[in-house]
């Protein structure tokens, strides 16, 4: 594994999660009605249902960075960069309306999700590169090492598993 490339999908994140404490945004009504509106159908549904719907839009975010090798790892950046700004200011609304110790029980558990997301951009960009390798040199031997290869099956599987903690553990 690229110590460099995962270094830098991990900035990435980071730079995403300590972007959104420096932002005061502040949702119009209508957006808070439409997440409580979502919060109540998501009571609704069956865990399998809530699991599925999770495991579905967490394949898409890895998909989305493994796919953004195309762009040459522009797409990963941006997809890191939005997944980290977007749990930055879930934890800031969260602790500012509730307290840590809630940000901590409902959040914790989906950090899991973090390092398939890290491992996905990761791919996005090792991938990226050699993409850009291919286009620039002419030279057609692609290279796809075993670790991109496990980061891909890593991925999938972790946000297996957090699709099923947070639709049978944290959100009952």
């Amino acid at each position: 594994m690229n110590r460099k490339i995962i270094l830098g999908s991990i900035i990435t994140y980071l730079i995403g999660l300590s972007a959104s404490f420096l932002f005061d945004i502040r949702l119009p009504h209508s957006a808070k009605a439409d997440t409580s509106l979502y919060i109540n159908n998501l009571k609704n549904l069956h865990q399998s249902e809530i699991c599925l719907m999770i495991l579905k839009n967490n394949l898409f975010v890895i998909g989305v960075n493994i796919i953004g090798c195309l762009s040459f790892g522009i797409i990963s950046f941006a997809n890191t960069l939005l997944n980290g700004f977007t749990l930055g200011y879930l934890l800031k609304v969260i602790i500012t309306n509730y307290s840590i110790e809630f940000a901590v029980r409902f959040i914790l558990p989906h950090s899991i999700e973090l390092i398939a997301i890290i491992l996905s951009c990761y791919v996005g960009y090792k991938l990226g590169i050699e993409v850009y390798k291919f286009i620039s040199t002419k030279d057609y031997s692609v290279k796809i090492d075993k670790w991109v290869l496990l980061s891909v099956l890593s991925s999938i599987l972790i946000v297996f598993l957090a699709s099923i903690i947070e639709a049978y553990v944290t959100i009952p």
